[in-house]
């Protein structure tokens, strides 16, 4: 039957490693859990040795016994796709919900029909299959999917870290890639900070920050109206209406609205942040952090930050992701010692 690729991990560390490998696009949903003793397996697609860096781990393979049929989606489609295309086709995917997100490569778009039905077919919970054609790009954060299996799915919701998020999709930007990523930022904010999320989006950070903190205050930015409304909505679904205020417009004009007002700021904003740090440094405290994901490398976030007039210290540096082929993104904790710049 052959043999799969497991994660064995303590218990104690099993929500967090199953967090790290959706947010490297590993972990397979083809394959059930399996449990030994006080350990717990994750089935995954590769070895993804930068686990290791963050929770003691062990690589291990296991038969599949007493599965009859299809493994995975793939093996569906042994036969139908060229033997030289096969070991091409993607092995990690999105389920978000009722709908599985897959990105495809150029050289097997031909068979994008083929692969929407098999994964319908293989996750029987699933009512669509998209496909991304490019980029999330516009100024309002715009996925470009096509349906290539299924009905179109105009709305639907997944859980995370114990939250429930609606979304459109298509129309707004979803993903649990960013799951652990979220939770790790979200386990620093302390009672009685007020946070500002300049690109919230449907609300990943700022409701899970409200669900983990007490006492906390969340201002949540996006230009996009859709995804605005969405962010209400699950506020008030995870029933957090006084901790997260939901704001549509400018997130540059918003920060400096509320300039000095806040301990902590969150710019998940890949190929923008950095043209957006004068605003972050005008709405955070002295003392306080700024989460910064993007695409550039340290030393340009840096430079840019020391022309600013900011002393800036990075306390935490990461790569998380491709977010296009050859083309990373990093996380950066930056604590601001001082600003000497006119925002203030």
């Amino acid at each position: 039957m052959g043999r799969i690729v497991y994660v064995k991990v303590e218990r104690k560390y099993a929500e967090r490693v199953k967090r790290l490998l959706s947010e490297y696009g590993v972990l397979r949903h083809d394959v059930p859990v399996c449990r030994e003793n006080d350990h717990v397996l994750f089935p995954v697609c590769e070895r993804c040795e930068e686990i290791a860096k963050y929770v003691p781990v062990e690589f291990v393979e296991r038969d599949v016994a007493g599965r009859r049929g299809y493994r995975t989606y793939r093996d569906r489609l042994r036969g139908v796709v060229p033997e030289e295309l096969f070991q091409r086709l993607p092995r990690s995917f999105e389920i978000l919900g009722e709908i599985a997100i897959i990105e495809i490569p150029e050289d097997l778009q031909q068979y994008e029909k083929q692969v929407g039905e098999a994964l319908l077919k293989h996750h029987s919970k699933l009512r669509a299959v998209y496909a991304k054609e490019g980029p999330v790009s516009g100024k309002h954060r715009t996925p470009v999917l096509k349906l290539i299996a299924g009905e179109p799915v105009y709305e639907t919701c997944y859980r995370e870290s114990g939250a429930v998020f609606y979304f459109a999709p298509g129309r707004v930007y979803a993903s649990i890639k960013l799951s652990g990523e979220r939770l790790r930022v979200a386990q620093q904010v302390q009672p009685g900070e007020v946070v500002l999320d300049m690109f919230s989006g449907i609300g990943g950070f700022a409701v899970l920050i409200a669900r983990y903190v007490q006492r906390v205050l969340v201002y949540a930015v996006d230009i996009n109206p859709v995804a605005v409304r969405y962010l209400a909505k699950n506020v008030a679904v995870n029933k957090l209406w006084g901790k997260v205020i939901p704001i549509e417009g400018d997130a540059r004009r918003v920060a400096y609205a509320l300039r000095n007002k806040f301990s902590r700021v969150i710019m998940d904003l890949p190929y923008e942040s950095v043209s957006f740090l004068d605003a972050a440094l005008a709405a955070v405290r002295e003392k306080g952090m700024i989460h910064v994901y993007t695409v550039e490398r340290e030393r340009v976030v840096l430079e840019q930050l020391y022309q600013l007039g900011a002393e800036v210290e990075v306390i935490y540096r990461r790569e998380i992701k491709e977010i296009a082929p050859y083309r990373p993104k990093f996380v950066y904790d930056i604590l601001v010692h001082e600003r000497r710049c006119s925002n203030q």
